[in-house]
């Protein structure tokens, strides 16, 4: 079942291999990030012009996307949200809107808690983006619309979102 997780609040900044620690300590073969389980964990499809997508005249149709990212766990257990919305719209009818939350589950062992919030909002949703890029494409083409090929999404920029918003806050 999802939960919705209080985001943890970030200190410092985006953490970098070289930040203190040895080429040793980098290479630990005992450090772990496993994905054990993904799945989504809600889909929704709304279409207030179904027509609009359809019609050949007019502009091309126009794809907004926006992506997120929840968190939450604690230990060596720890859940990832991707959290997607997709807008198509043409002449500024929105023909369609999907979005999707992509759940992964997944074990962090002996990594630096420095490194966690890169971990989980970078490394671990890179893993999750073909599943998501997969789902997205299938649920376009079932619907009857061209399939949407997402691009590739930054990670480290929402990180560096998120970091930048709670540092606001606190000030």
């Amino acid at each position: 079942m999802y939960q919705d997780f209080q985001e943890p609040p970030f200190q410092g900044g985006i953490p970098s291999p070289s930040n203190g620690t040895s080429s040793a300590e980098q290479n630990d073969p005992s450090s772990v990030l496993e994905l054990v389980f993904q799945h989504i964990v809600d889909c929704s499809i709304e279409c207030p012009s179904p027509f609009a997508l359809s019609e050949q005249e007019g502009n091309e149709t126009e794809t907004r996307v926006s992506v997120d990212v929840l968190t939450g766990g604690e230990g060596e257990h720890f859940q990832v949200v991707i959290v997607l919305r997709i807008e198509m719209m043409k002449d500024q009818k929105p023909g369609c809107i999907i979005e999707l939350k992509y759940a992964g589950y997944f074990i962090i062992k002996n990594e630096d808690e420095d490194m966690r919030p890169f971990l989980l909002y970078v490394n671990c949703p890179n893993m999750l983006w073909p599943s998501v890029r997969h789902w997205v494409r299938i649920v376009t083409l079932e619907c009857g619309l061209p399939g949407l090929q997402l691009n590739s999404v930054d990670f480290t920029e929402i990180l560096r979102k998120k970091i930048k918003e709670a540092q606001q806050s606190n000030t």
